[in-house]
């Protein structure tokens, strides 16, 4: 029987920005401005990927949302 490999609490930088799909650049950038999870371990900084997801869902914005706050107007 095959054990499944655990899934990992944390990542590194590159491992944030693979699974925000965004550059290590940027993963880096909003880390110093404090506006992503991290935790600082020794030190390394390191990404909690739940609370990554989290932090996505919590700035995903409903369709057209954008598009509202350019163009005006109410939502539907």
């Amino acid at each position: 029987m095959k054990t499944a490999t655990p899934r990992p609490l944390a990542v590194d930088v590159a491992g944030a920005a693979e699974l925000l799909s965004v550059s290590a650049g940027l993963v880096r950038k909003l880390t110093l401005a404090g506006e992503i999870p991290h935790a600082k371990v020794g030190s390394r900084v390191v990404y909690p990927v739940d609370q990554l997801r989290d932090w996505l869902v919590s700035r995903t914005e409903a369709p057209g949302a954008i598009a509202l706050r350019v163009l005006g107007g109410s939502p539907p």
